[in-house]
């Protein structure tokens, strides 16, 4: 995009120019590719923003928590805007020729076409750093000039002294000691409690830690650490997709795998030093993490042990589970199958059962693995609940956040005999 430069008598007219300048670019005619997946339209909005190099106000007094449906293909941004918020309370109007578009109620659109007061509170849709970054490096010189005269065309009123009161006690603050799995978007991830044990931005921390995103676990079908682990920084492990062995020498030239066999979320290692300690929520455990019930996993690479009393060389691998949403109620079912009649079920759903009060979330594995080699197989059967109460909302608090009561478990059983990776000898 060409660089404009402004004569400092004549700022209106290389507004004007830059503003031609941006239609020619980014004008919303032009197909583009969307690939973006459903969900709180505060996170699915920000993709499309990202994906389509647009600005998106979002109206202060339009709904909030709205789930809007998958858009994947080549469509126009318009088009793109329209599958997302069909059949919910939120529509996009186009603003600035194209370049910029605000999202309202549908109610508020109404008015409009009756000739009623029209007016939007613009709110620029928080972007994450490496967003951010993206897009000042594909719109370099009028991203934000047209986010500010986007919002100077949807006509915003000025704020009296009782309006800004009201919207300061509208402010929200996230909880420094856990972190939300709605904040990432697509593959990147914001912030993790790995760094630090208190909600810390990724950009702010000195450690090698890396955050993996359940849409990363989708795209690479990965379900289990020997499944992740091979697309990871840094990373080896054993299994059939895996590049080490983990097998112990017997010392007359033979080598066997018992304990890589036996316990093989454990057959891996950092850095070429050793295995990695396995946590659940920063906990030491013992069970394999599996995609069904995960959010996100956090690969923190070397010893950590002056912050979370694990010393382990390699680091540690924490799986950060799935936790009830209140005020969304959901349901996925997915189905895998493969060539070598293997089969994998998974059941997701969650239920505000006390609206703002009591939320619970199920999930459901099934799955039977076969392989090429015989006798290996792998048949396992997982549930996991997850339960959020709000004891207490503490609103006319200026130091407690509400005061909340969670559970989550797990039960299951595996059955298998995995496969042999070294020939024998």
């Amino acid at each position: 995009m060409p660089i404009v430069r402004c004569i400092r008598n004549a700022p209106l007219k290389c507004m004007a120019l830059l503003i031609m300048l941006q239609a020619a670019v980014y004008g919303d005619g032009v197909k583009q590719f969307f690939d973006v997946k459903a969900g709180e339209a505060e996170v699915t909005l920000q993709e499309v923003a990202l994906q389509g190099e647009v600005e998106i106000l979002f109206d202060a007094e339009a709904p909030t928590g709205i789930r809007t449906h998958p858009v994947q293909g080549d469509f126009t941004i318009q088009e793109a805007l329209e599958l997302m918020l069909s059949a919910t309370p939120l529509v996009a109007v186009s603003v600035s020729q194209g370049n910029a578009y605000g999202i309202i109620s549908r109610d508020k659109q109404a008015g409009k076409a009756n000739n009623l007061s029209f007016e939007i509170q613009p709110q620029l849709l928080t972007e994450t750093p490496a967003q951010t970054d993206m897009k000042i490096e594909n719109k370099r010189n009028g991203g934000i000039l047209t986010g500010i005269l986007s919002a100077l065309l949807l006509g915003t009123p000025q704020l009296t002294s009782g309006q800004e009161a009201s919207n300061e006690e509208d402010v929200f603050e996230l909880s420094p000691f856990t972190v939300d799995a709605s904040e990432d978007t697509g593959y990147t991830a914001t912030s993790t409690l790995a760094g630090t044990r208190i909600r810390t931005d990724l950009k702010d921390l000195g450690a090698a830690i890396s955050v993996y995103t359940s849409e990363f676990l989708d795209d690479t079908g990965a379900t289990d650490a020997g499944t992740l682990l091979s697309y990871t920084t840094n990373t080896e492990v054993g299994g059939i997709q895996g590049n080490f062995s983990g097998a112990t020498d017997a010392g007359d030239g033979r080598f066997y795998q018992t304990d890589a066999r036996t316990n093989p979320q454990f057959n891996q290692r950092i850095r070429g030093l050793g295995s990695a300690d396995l946590t659940r929520g920063f906990f030491l455990t013992d069970i394999a993490f599996d995609s069904y019930n995960t959010e996100r996993v956090e690969v923190s690479r070397g010893p950590n042990s002056l912050l979370f009393g694990i010393g382990s060389p390699g680091g540690v691998i924490n799986n950060s589970t799935k936790r009830a949403i209140h005020g969304n109620d959901f349901g996925e079912l997915r189905v895998r199958l493969d060539n070598y009649s293997s089969w994998r079920t998974e059941f997701d759903i969650n239920r505000s059962i006390v609206e703002g009060r009591i939320a619970l979330r199920l999930a459901f594995l099934n799955e039977s693995q076969q392989y090429k080699q015989d006798p290996a197989f792998e048949d396992e059967t997982r549930f996991y609940g997850a339960l959020d109460i709000v004891l207490f909302e503490n609103e006319d608090s200026n130091f407690f956040d509400a005061t909340r009561l969670r559970f989550n478990g797990e039960s299951g059983e595996v059955s298998s005999s995995p496969v042999e990776i070294i020939p024998p000898t």
